[in-house]
């Protein structure tokens, strides 16, 4: 498994979740921007109209290769077949790869049970056996194992989002990114020792029960199941109460506020296949919510 993979599942893992199931095409307005609360528990792909005329589509994704996610349904492949740009959380360059794999690792001598313990560093041996896990592990950072060990097996395909953009690529669309390479790093750079450590405390106890947990979270994202899919990421994210408010304001809430600030100018111009984790979609502080405060008009079609 290469380090791309477990860093690129554990953001959408915490914050960010296509369907193949057959749905009417009719338009469902949720809502306008006259309106103070959108109802986001359901759908995943969204018109936002300007006040301009323009319109884009903003769709949640799950950063999974699972086939039933893979295989676009046919509203949603319209919709992107139609697009004149496509936009993504982040395109990864083959030197990024390198990059990655390069700051998941622990420097100037220090080793992982150095810093977390022997009695913690063997519950991550075996959680990582138990996971199929064969990339040594002595010298990466705490928050890299814990992404490896919340990583699905299946992730060595390529996942939905990268499918998308490599579709793009082969339609001549342009790709943008809403983010960087290093500001995605940086959300776990950035974490304290103690919460880096406490991340990889709820990854070991995760592994218990990834399975289960993540056919929960296929089945409520086929079902275009927003609320089930906050209810398992709020039950699931972490047991500690500062370091699941640490997770949610990093994970999500301060990259929906960069997003927002980004998709400003793209909204405007219109034409675009936004891309970006599910997760960033519902509640007060999502996409949809902030887009619609924001004056656009926000429709569900699928």
């Amino acid at each position: 498994m290469t380090a791309k993979r477990g860093f690129s599942w554990a953001l959408l893992f915490i914050a960010g979740l296509s369907t193949t199931l057959p749905a009417q095409t009719v338009e469902q307005p949720v809502a306008t921007a006259t309106e103070a609360v959108l109802d986001t528990s359901h759908g995943l792909l969204w018109r936002i109209e300007s006040a301009g005329g323009t319109s884009s589509h903003l769709f949640g994704t799950i950063h999974v290769a699972e086939p039933a996610v893979l295989q676009l349904p046919s509203p949603v492949r319209a919709v992107f077949d139609a697009a004149d740009l496509l936009v993504v959380e982040v395109v990864l360059e083959p030197g990024d790869y390198l990059k990655i794999a390069r700051r998941m690792k622990l420097t100037g001598g220090q080793t992982l049970p150095g810093l977390i313990g022997e009695s913690l560093y063997s519950r991550v041996l075996h959680a990582a056996h138990s996971r199929d896990i064969s990339q040594p592990l002595r010298r990466l950072r705490p928050w890299a194992v814990a992404t490896l060990l919340v990583t699905p097996r299946s992730i060595s395909a390529m996942v939905l989002d990268q499918q998308l953009e490599r579709d793009a690529v082969m339609m001549g669309k342009p790709v943008m990114a809403l983010e960087s390479v290093d500001e995605q790093l940086a959300v776990f750079e950035n974490m304290s020792i103690d919460d880096q450590v406490d991340l990889l405390h709820e990854a070991v106890l995760a592994t218990l029960e990834f399975e289960v947990y993540y056919g929960e979270l296929l089945v409520a994202y086929l079902n275009r199941d927003l609320a089930r899919l906050v209810h398992l990421s709020r039950l699931h994210l972490a047991q500690r109460t500062r370091l699941k408010q640490t997770l949610q304001v990093r994970l999500v809430d301060q990259r929906n506020q960069r997003m927002i600030e980004r998709l400003s100018p793209i909204l405007r111009q219109g034409g675009a296949f936004i891309a970006v984790g599910a997760l960033h979609l519902p509640g007060e502080a999502g996409l949809l919510q902030r887009l619609n405060d924001q004056g656009y008009r926000v429709v569900r079609e699928y």
